[in-house]
């Protein structure tokens, strides 16, 4: 076991296995507790196993210590959903999202996902009661709401709300699309109710009333929403567009065929947003390029500039040597002169002398 790397409160501290091995040992000694319900045969001891061992492995992919996925995770018809509760602390842990309560009361549940990496905030989610009871879902099969609708509405309707934000805008926060065991509870309802016609006799002539056009399904708006998150659209304008588009302002108003359309004008958008991108990338990378080249050849003339400047200092002092050699020569020479002058005197001399010598003696 090795201590937990996720962020815990101050003073606590969750064991993780380090391997499969040590995970199955953990959830044999959960199943063993008795703590998550008692095994009366060896079938049940394994079955509980098994649930533990998923949820502890969904956990670890989570970052959940394994005590908190085994509580606050459920198993149904092999999957694992979890609880409402869980799912808006790995929201609000996230260090990049958080959620903000816009309504929560018994009739509706009103919340925005908020993600501190977006300019334009997040579009809010709301559920009601209404809606529940319209559909069906929240309605006993012998009429009023079911035990849970009718004990804490407010829970009910905070559990369908953070779960479909959460899937809607944060899916990275939750390792993928997740669900609430009453969600789950939902769908199996929903697939085993019969689809609803109305048959009116009339002059012994049977007419059977055409459903209308279907709703657009959940996973239809968890991809709209991710993609217009991905495209960066603003509420308004995205609000806009649908008034634009197909006459409503919310995605909840879609017919399942508009949001197929809608998702393909999308997927088409974020191709073309990909390729501009692509685009200006490799121009961004061109101009670059041009620039590092541009640089070289600065810098190459500034080079050439000292090269040259270099060279008229060599000219400038050649030129100063060669005139400071010239007035050296022109001296030396007029110091040849001025010997040659005074040596010629000096025989000049001479000779007097010997003459005027040479004149006494006769």
């Amino acid at each position: 076991m090795t201590d937990s790397k996720q962020p815990n409160p101050p003073g606590v501290c969750a064991l993780v296995p380090g391997n499969f091995n040590e995970a199955h040992r953990f959830a044999a000694s959960i199943a063993s507790s008795g703590f998550f319900g008692v095994a009366r045969s060896k079938e049940q001891f394994e079955e509980l196993s098994a649930q533990a061992l998923v949820k502890i492995c969904r956990g670890m992919e989570m970052g959940i210590p394994p005590m908190t996925a085994v509580m606050g995770m459920h198993v149904i018809e092999g999957k694992p959903s979890l609880s409402a509760g869980l799912i808006a602390s790995r929201i609000r842990m996230h260090p990049r999202y958080d959620y903000r309560m816009v309504e929560w009361t018994d009739d509706a549940c009103e919340l925005v996902i908020v993600d501190r990496e977006r300019r334009d905030p997040n579009p809010s989610v709301r559920v009601t009661l209404e809606q529940f009871v319209a559909s069906g879902l929240a309605t006993a099969k012998g009429g009023g709401l079911k035990k849970n609708w009718k004990q804490s509405p407010s829970a009910m309707l905070f559990a369908r709300c953070i779960s479909r934000a959460g899937r809607a805008y944060c899916p990275d926060a939750l390792m993928g699309p997740v669900y609430t065991p009453g969600e789950i509870e939902d769908q199996k309802e929903a697939a085993a109710r019969p689809a609803p016609s109305e048959v009116i006799d009339v002059e012994a002539t049977v007419i059977e009333d055409k459903p209308g056009p279907a709703a657009a399904s959940d996973e239809q708006l968890e991809r709209i929403a991710i993609q217009a998150k991905d495209l960066g659209l603003s509420h308004g304008l995205f609000s806009a567009r649908l008034k634009q588009l197909f006459g409503v302002e919310r995605t909840s108003g879609l017919t399942a065929e508009q949001a197929a359309d809608l998702i393909q004008r999308l997927e088409t958008s974020i191709d073309l947003q990909a390729r501009t991108l692509a685009v200006a990338k490799r121009l961004e990378g061109l101009t670059g390029d041009l620039f590092d080249e541009g640089q070289d050849l600065l810098a190459k003339l500034e080079q050439t500039k000292a090269a040259v400047a270099e060279l008229e200092d060599w000219t400038t002092t050649a030129l100063e040597l060669g005139a400071e050699q010239e007035r050296l020569d022109a001296e030396e020479r007029q110091g040849n002169i001025v010997r040659e002058n005074a040596d010629a005197q000096a025989d000049q001399g001479d000779e007097l002398d010997h003459g005027a010598v040479d004149a006494v003696g006769v």
